[in-house]
Order: structure tokens, then sequence, then C-alpha cells
């Protein structure tokens, strides 16, 4: 198993970034330019949801499952035009609720 933060890659040319069933703790608080998944379930990582990611141009899949993220859901994230895919299920999210996860393909917020 694969440890600590999540390192943050200044590839331009990456488009998927899958490091899910590892022991990472905290993650990077920015995604490259061009990532279009970021799948970071079952790991343990703690903290907030970085709302830079919102800044993000191209991401259409994140996946933050079976963590222990806390604090609220960035209103940032769900301004990405591509995003299809938000799961964040198994955490300690609170907060509202915002309406724009309504249309989104998929989601899931259960378990929080």
């Amino acid at each position: 198993d694969f440890e600590g933060a999540i390192p943050f890659f200044r590839s331009t040319s990456l488009r998927i970034m899958y490091m899910f069933n590892n022991r990472f703790s905290s993650l990077p608080e920015d995604i490259p330019v061009g990532t279009v998944y970021a799948e970071f379930q079952n790991n343990r990582i703690q903290g907030t949801i970085p709302s830079l990611w919102g800044e993000s141009t191209q991401l259409g899949r994140i996946v933050l499952s079976k963590n222990s993220l806390s604090g609220t859901i960035p209103a940032e994230l769900l301004q990405i035009s591509t995003l299809l895919d938000f799961y964040v299920d198994g955490n300690s999210l609170s907060g509202p609720v915002d309406d724009r996860l309504c249309d989104l393909a998929r989601f899931s917020i259960s378990d929080n």
C-alpha cells in the first residue's frame, strides 16, 4: 500500500488519476490541467475537498468515496462544466446539498 500525501503532478499530459485502495492521507490542493478522471476512493484521506479543483476545465469524474473527508462540498466543483460523475459517499461531509448535484449524470453522497 502507498501512503502519505498524494503529490501534486505538474504534467500537463496527465489525463487519468487512479489512486484507490491505498493509505493516502491528503489530497493535492490542485488538479493538473487536462485531468479528466480523479479517483481516490478507499484511502485514509482527511481534511476538506480543495476548492481549487473547481478551476479544472476538463474534469469529468471525481471519486472520493470511503475516506475521512469533512467539511462541505465546495460550490466551485459544481461549476465545472465537464463534470458528469461525483462520488463522495462514505465520508464525514456535512452542510447543504447544492441543487446542481441533480444536473450531473451520476452522483452519490450516501453515508456522510
